[in-house]
């Protein structure tokens, strides 16, 4: 796998802990501090995602060949699906 599609894998695992994180501060309601914690990680992750997404654009820009690897990439597996429905 090349390291456009190691990319492609880490945005879609980060959505999904940010997906993981708004999921377990909205079910908390116990413990406010522990939201605020889930939240402000979740913030973090988007961040991250945003320069992520930045560069896969970017290399798009300058790569267009890499598209095709965009459509076949799994997450965390190096199988083959349509990454992008793991975007979501």
């Amino acid at each position: 796998m090349t390291t456009y599609g190691r990319m492609l894998n880490l945005l879609a695992i980060l959505k999904h802990i940010k997906a993981d994180l708004k999921a377990l501060a909205a079910a908390n309601t116990h413990d406010p501090k522990a939201d605020a914690l889930f939240l402000q990680s979740a913030l973090e992750i988007n961040t991250m995602l945003k320069d992520l997404e930045q560069r896969k654009r970017e290399i798009l820009q300058e790569e267009p060949q890499y598209f095709a690897e965009e459509l076949t990439v799994q997450p965390g597996t190096g199988g083959t699906h349509d990454a992008r429905t793991a975007q979501e």
